[in-house]
């Protein structure tokens, strides 16, 4: 504990170099301390995205306010950070050192200070998963006790020399794929027809309301899933 208490302190702040991020005391939650120890943190390594000139790993570059749920015990007033790129959850301890969680974590909610918007992701492994969506995180776009929508933020990285450099650069994309859970199915959503498919009931309605009421788009996507939801309350 000692050991890893001593590279937590000599830990640098961000993956893009920046320099170590100061937050008041009264920002740090008791619990912090245990979290710590439960994620079993390690340093980060600030060469991986240093090349980054578009685009980022991350789901929202700065910090936000969160909470984290390991098995039964959910930790609260975090600051943390998203990595969809190597599917990793970075929190920052109470030196504002930018730390790696290297314990599996079951689900997120993170806010942004900025907009007051709150999002919550789940890791791919506590859902029905794909090859694709396995060790991912997914975020819960809709919830709801007969079907849930899933957004895959999937990240690709390409990269490029210029010419005369000797430097590559690295381009960051992001794809949003989306997802229905109905029961232990999860489907690949491209279209609406492909929800209405994966039901379990009421296809024929959820057709007939989703040609009035829901466009075929994200949008659409999750008013269906809500309208489907609240046939059973």
């Amino acid at each position: 504990m000692r050991t890893l208490l001593a590279i937590c302190i000599l830990c640098s702040a961000t993956a893009f170099g920046q320099g170590r991020v100061n937050v008041a005391s009264d920002d740090i939650n008791m619990q912090l301390g245990t979290f710590f120890q439960a994620v079993n943190g390690v340093p980060l390594n600030t060469n991986t995205f240093y090349k980054v000139v578009e685009g980022s790993p991350f789901f929202m570059e700065h910090w936000m306010k969160g909470a984290a749920s390991l098995g039964e015990k959910e930790y609260k007033n975090l600051r943390l950070k998203l990595n969809l790129m190597d599917d990793k959850v970075h929190f920052m301890d109470a030196k504002g050192n930018e730390i790696i969680c290297s314990t599996p974590i079951n689900s997120v909610s993170l806010t942004d200070s900025l907009t007051g918007k709150q999002y919550r992701f789940v890791h791919g492994s506590n859902i029905p998963s794909t090859q694709d969506t396995r060790s991912a995180w997914m975020e819960l776009v809709t919830d709801g006790a007969k079907a849930q929508l899933y957004c895959h933020h999937k990240k690709n990285i390409s990269e490029t020399r210029p010419y005369g450099s000797a430097t590559l650069e690295q381009r960051i994309l992001t794809s949003d794929l989306y997802y229905v859970r109905v029961g232990d199915k999860l489907v690949r959503v491209k279209k609406l027809s492909d929800i209405i498919s994966a039901l379990d009931s009421k296809q024929e309605e959820a057709q007939q309301w989703s040609k009035k009421n829901a466009k075929d788009n994200a949008a659409g996507y999750a008013k269906l899933v809500e309208w489907y939801n609240a046939q059973f309350k």
